[in-house]
């Protein structure tokens, strides 16, 4: 027997065995044994990754998914496992004061058009010699079928090199299998934070780095639609094929894609009424609740607030909210005001609240007369003292002069 090497996966081949003679080398009329043909099969394998992944969002909470069969299925296509996973903020978003920079982060939904339903497209005609009607396309030249041919090889060597080099399991994460689906991995991205402008606060959100994964099946389709997203929220879809064998041997790895959720319209929004506090020396301490599903990441708020018109603004940084649950406003004048508060996200502003109006007291005439209590006794001991001290020394002086320079000078002649 022989071993036939280099066969594809699930391809069916036609093998027969033919004998050579001596006599048939030398004589081309005489035809040597030859087998019937037999007709076999290779096994199925694990089928190359899904090509061409694309998403989209179509709203807050929704992200649409689309891509095209693999290209070396090996074995009868059955379905695809779709895997999509929250992906934190970058960490120097919980860091930054960016009440102290003139500009802000912006990100950008995935607001690629994707069609729910599959769309037939009508061949368009074109006018050929004069006359209308449809064309037929113009034959490919050897140079156009020759770089199909040499894209195609490249296409599966790349793939190939992707599934064998590229997609290998992380030593340090543990993460749930899924019918012996190939674990993937990405390139962690270089994360070079500032010193400047941040804060030691530590987020409670920025130490929550991992989340988990979800999935779903997906039959006969090469399209999806995720839906219970958070808005505004990136997430990285996996794509894995599977075929007939995949029970035994496993879907493919996986070929992924980012993509951001649409903003909500109104999620920045801060709930509830503004309330404040009377703080000493002429302050107030105003306190709200924070968004409760904002779109993406709260980054600052901003106050505005002021007794005739609201001509004054109080930037309050994400870690001091966090910090103190609300902010201070310090030297009022004493007088009616009204204050107004507007959260930002990375999406941008959110609705101002409704206002809140407070009054700054001004200093009772029981609080002056408890500081002149105080006031006044301090004044008669520095008055008291300023008299003894003037006291002592006109006394000093006057016993200077009696003495005249104070030296005696004695006299020969008695008087």
């Amino acid at each position: 027997g022989i071993l036939l090497h280099g066969l594809k996966p699930w391809t069916q081949y036609a093998v027969y065995v033919k004998a050579v003679t001596l006599t048939m080398v030398e004589n081309d009329h005489i035809r040597g044994a030859k087998s019937e043909i037999l007709y076999i099969r290779t096994n199925a394998s694990v089928p190359s990754i899904p090509l061409d992944v694309l998403s989209a969002s179509n709203s807050s909470s929704q992200l649409i998914v689309k891509w095209n069969p693999p290209s070396l299925p090996n074995g009868n296509l059955s379905y695809y496992i779709v895997r999509w996973q929250r992906q934190p903020q970058d960490g120097y978003l919980y860091r930054h004061n960016y009440c102290s920079k003139d500009k802000i982060p912006i990100r950008k939904y995935a607001d690629g058009t994707i069609d729910i339903e599959e769309v037939t497209e009508n061949p368009k005609t074109e006018v050929c010699g004069g006359e209308k009607g449809p064309c037929c396309a113009c034959p490919k030249t050897e140079a156009e079928k020759q770089a199909e041919k040499e894209e195609a090889e490249y296409r599966k060597v790349f793939e190939n090199f992707l599934h064998n080099s590229i997609f290998v399991p992380r030593p340090e994460r543990k993460r749930r299998d899924v019918m012996q689906v190939a674990n993937t991995t990405m390139s962690s991205r270089s994360r070079n934070a500032t010193v400047a402008d941040t804060y030691n606060v530590t987020d409670p959100e920025e130490l929550e780095t991992e989340y988990p994964f979800f999935e779903s099946r997906v039959d006969n389709k090469e399209r999806t639609v995720i839906s219970n997203l958070r808005p505004f929220t990136l997430y990285r879809i996996d794509i894995h094929s599977c075929n007939h064998e995949a029970e035994k041997l496993g879907c493919s790895a996986s070929n992924f894609v980012f993509a951001r959720t649409m903003p909500a319209e109104g999620a920045d929004d801060i709930p509830g009424p503004v309330t404040w506090e009377s703080r000493p020396e002429n302050s107030i301490f105003l306190k709200w609740l924070e968004p409760e599903n904002p779109n993406g990441l709260i980054l600052m708020y901003e106050i505005k607030y002021g007794s005739q018109v609201e001509d004054q603004r109080e930037c309050v940084s994400r870690q001091e909210y966090r910090k103190y649950g609300g902010a201070k406003l310090n030297r009022l004048n004493p007088g009616n005001y009204t204050a107004r508060i507007q959260a930002t996200s990375l999406s941008g502003n959110g609705s101002w609240t409704d206002p809140v109006f407070f009054y700054v007291p001004a200093k009772t005439s029981y609080e002056n007369f408890i500081h002149l209590i105080i006031a006044l006794p301090v004044a008669i001991l520095l008055i008291v003292g300023g008299l003894v001290i003037m006291l002592y020394v006109f006394h000093r002086r006057r016993n200077n002069s009696r003495l005249g320079n104070g030296v005696l000078y004695a006299s020969v002649n008695p008087e």
